[in-house]
């Protein structure tokens, strides 16, 4: 169950994406090329990062720097860019708040994956809510956030909260998965980060963790986009 959901999950990301993509080109906010390009980019995405953990060539930790540390370094570089890009502005500007924040709900059911890594001994236990990452608040708070727009008017600040909380529990846990990786071993030799850059576990760094970034910004885009009146929750 655990290696089946670890598949299923980033493929369902893939998928949310690219029906948001669709929903802007069939509002005529994109080109139908940009739905084509990145379905490729994420078939290639998936296919390589994939078949490098496979390989077993990230999870070698005899040098300096540790091959895994360039490869986190090309996601978050790689997000960035997307988040930022054409693209990315058309999916702050064409995607409400609620669909937005709601989005994250994902780590919700993501945190109980992880417990149950731990519980396994796939994960070291600072990587888990049993530990010292709560991103658990995050899925929680974003699902009430969502149900809650339904019915009422979505402040701006709560927007701003949300956004500034779980990207904070992100950087932490991220940190914290960083950290525990041999090469540095902060929480004790027995206790190591190896596990993630074995297939398909390399997902939670290559998607689950991205999809949360890319998730932040792009909420963070659209408050500085709209950066008067209430956040328009539908």
């Amino acid at each position: 169950m655990l290696v089946a959901s670890f598949i299923a999950m980033p493929l369902a990301l893939a998928g949310l994406l690219l029906y948001a993509i669709e929903c802007l080109v069939r509002r005529r906010e994109l080109p139908r090329r940009t739905f084509l390009v990145v379905l490729a980019g994420l078939i290639v995405w998936l296919g390589v990062w994939g078949g490098i953990a496979r390989s077993g060539a990230l999870n070698v930790w005899d040098g300096l720097p540790p091959r895994a540390l360039p490869a986190l370094i090309a996601l978050f570089a790689t997000n960035l860019w997307f988040a930022f890009s054409r693209t990315g502005r058309a999916l702050a500007q064409g995607v409400s708040f609620r669909w937005l924040i709601g989005f994250q709900v994902f780590r919700l059911p993501l945190e109980l994956m992880l417990h149950r890594a731990m519980v396994e001994g796939l994960m070291p236990p600072q990587m888990s809510f049993e530990g010292y990452n709560f991103d658990i608040v995050t899925g929680i708070s974003a699902g009430a956030i969502a149900l809650t727009s339904v019915w009422f008017t979505l402040p701006r600040w709560v927007c701003w909260a949300f956004n500034v909380v779980g990207s904070t529990l992100l950087a932490i846990i991220v940190t914290i998965a960083i950290a525990s990786i041999p090469t540095f071993a902060l929480f004790g030799p027995d206790r190591t980060n190896t596990w993630v850059f074995g297939f398909p576990y390399v997902y939670l760094p290559a998607v689950m963790v991205q999809w949360a970034l890319l998730g932040h910004l792009l909420v963070f885009r659209k408050l500085r986009m709209t950066s008067h009146g209430p956040a328009r929750a539908g």
